[in-house]
């Protein structure tokens, strides 16, 4: 085969994408993917480059946030909620966000645990709130995190073991005894 017939086959195997701005249908590469999602962007290249200045869009973004300082407030909690929310529900065992140890539903009192610990040097790695949670989400969401309620995050952080687990096998906690596990 020729140099030409590959390249041609090559091309029309690749993906393809219409830009509702110029109509053009390109490939894949010649569009951005976003920060957020990880999808591909409406607009090609192109398109974006022409139709937006970076100092411009920037002192519009600052102007409409001032503008709207209150609606930029209530947007920016929801996006946060959402995030949270998703991130629990995915690190716990059933299809609602719930403690896995004590089986806690109350989304104000649940976090996420670094299963091996490591949880300080993990945050300064990724990020806290928010920034840990889109992180987590852009890595795919990877293993050794669980959705723990706030008391038995605490208690694992500082027994090394929740007092529901610890107590599970005998119905005693150390609380009970006055010890503290070692």
């Amino acid at each position: 085969m020729s140099d030409r017939v590959l390249i041609v086959l090559h091309m029309e195997t690749q993906k393809r994408k219409r830009c509702p701005r110029c109509g053009k249908t390109r490939m894949v590469k010649f569009f951005y993917r976003r920060s957020d999602t990880g999808k591909l962007q409406s607009w090609c290249k192109d398109c974006i480059k022409a139709g937006q200045d970076a100092g411009k869009k920037r002192a519009r973004t600052k102007r409409w946030k001032a503008d709207n300082a209150e609606r930029h407030r209530i947007n920016n909690r929801r996006y946060v909620e959402r995030l949270r929310e998703e991130a629990l529900t995915h690190y716990s065992p059933g299809e609602r966000p719930a403690c896995a140890c004590c089986g806690e539903q109350e989304t104000r009192f649940l976090s996420l645990d670094h299963i091996e610990g490591g949880g300080n040097k993990d945050r300064r790695a990724r990020g806290g709130g928010v920034k840990f949670y889109r992180r987590l989400r852009q890595e795919g969401w990877p293993k050794g995190f669980q959705t723990l309620c706030y008391n038995c995050n605490m208690a694992k952080g500082f027994w090394g073991t929740c007092p529901h687990q610890e107590g599970a096998a005998d119905g005693t906690s150390h609380r009970r005894s006055g010890e503290v596990p070692k």
